[in-house]
């Protein structure tokens, strides 16, 4: 059953903002840049701080004075991929999704400034935009399990992937990353019987992940690649399935 907004607020989680985070976004130079980078730190503290995790945060566009119109706002998390900040300005009303983070994020964190806090409200995990109309939004709690399982599926995905997919292609560190979200997309959608399908689309780059769609090419060693696919699938479900208990 999907929850209302207002049932998603009640379990939100509130992260102070410091001095020192105010006066790093304010470095950002004007408004809109400022709040987004408000919502990058936040962020950023809570998985760091809070959760363990490793933060690149220098690394984000939301420093970079020109990715930065685009009006993104990236979390870099180390070894997983990019979790995008999207800032709630509106108490009715999530912010939509722009295109320039469709597809090279492995999540969206909606997030309310408070006077004195950052309230991390929600999440919306990998998705297909060709069906928005489906997305469904999560309680803040689903980012931790959602990251759980990128952690735990990168290995396999990485030990699978070494050899060239199509044409000589091999994939680089953060196409991976880009496949193992949509891997675990389709773990979340797709009826089982047709997670082998999907996820040879996912390795052809007929489905959307990223810099790997551009990348990649189909291959006459088709049989080869649906096996592949198979095999990450059913490695992938064993884990998750023992995660989730």
């Amino acid at each position: 059953m999907k929850r209302t907004l207002e049932q998603l607020r009640e379990d939100a989680i509130d992260i102070p903002l410091t001095t020192r985070m105010r006066q790093r976004a304010k470095s950002t130079g004007d408004a809109r840049a400022e709040r987004n980078a408000l919502c990058v730190l936040a962020v950023a503290e809570y998985l760091e701080h809070w959760q363990g995790y490793e933060i690149n945060l220098d690394a984000s566009d939301v420093w970079n004075p020109v990715l930065r119109r685009l009006d993104v706002a990236d979390v870099p998390v180390e070894g997983l991929g990019r979790l995008e900040c999207r800032l709630v300005q509106d108490e009715a009303v999530l912010p939509q999704l722009p295109p320039e983070v469709w597809y090279d994020r492995i999540g969206y964190v909606y997030v309310q400034l408070q006077p004195d806090a950052a309230r991390l409200l929600c999440v919306v995990l990998p998705f297909d935009p060709e069906q928005q109309d489906e997305i469904e939004i999560e309680p803040i709690d689903a980012l931790l399990e959602h990251l759980a399982r990128l952690a735990i599926a990168m290995p396999i995905v990485a030990a699978e992937l070494v050899m060239p997919l199509a044409h000589g292609t091999v994939l680089d560190a953060d196409q991976q990353l880009a496949v193992v979200a949509q891997l675990e997309r389709i773990y979340r959608q797709e009826r089982s019987s047709r997670w082998g399908l999907r996820a040879e689309e996912v390795l052809m780059g007929r489905s959307t992940v990223g810099a790997v769609r551009e990348e990649m090419q189909a291959s006459p060693e088709s049989f080869a690649r649906q096996e592949l696919a198979e095999r990450l699938m059913e490695k992938l479900a064993i884990v998750w399935n023992e995660l989730r208990g």
